[in-house]
């Protein structure tokens, strides 16, 4: 995964600017070894209508979501309705080795699509 210079920025000085769930995605990406950043935390509600303009911002194009959260439909269904593209299922590396294995169990995850352009509403 290519990294991103304004997050690295923000983990180094502890200074997050962007929403949580981009800054520990970010993290969790580099950690485990995925190709895309893959939120891995809680994504809030109300989060996103600023997470797909701060994805846009950070030019991520391209994003997976496999955390394991009771709404996550609900949050799919959101991103949507606000022009994200939904790709289907992927799978995406753990961050964690399993312990009986060594190796990285695979998780399923959303992938979705960030259109660039924001919606405007009226």
């Amino acid at each position: 995964m290519r990294t991103i210079g304004a997050l690295d920025e923000q983990i180094e000085t502890r200074q997050e600017k962007n929403l949580m769930a981009i800054v520990s995605g970010y993290k969790d990406t580099l950690e485990a070894g995925n190709e895309l950043v893959d939120l891995t935390r809680e994504v809030f509600d109300h989060e996103v209508p600023t997470l797909l303009d701060e994805l846009r911002e950070l030019e991520i194009t391209e994003f997976t979501i496999s955390a394991p959260q009771t709404n996550t439909t609900t949050i799919i269904w959101q991103l949507v309705e606000r022009r994200a593209r939904l790709n289907g299922l992927i799978q995406v590396k753990s961050r964690s080795k399993n312990w009986t294995t060594g190796q990285q169990d695979l998780l399923p995850a959303w992938h979705l699509s960030v259109n660039q352009r924001r919606l405007v509403t009226f």
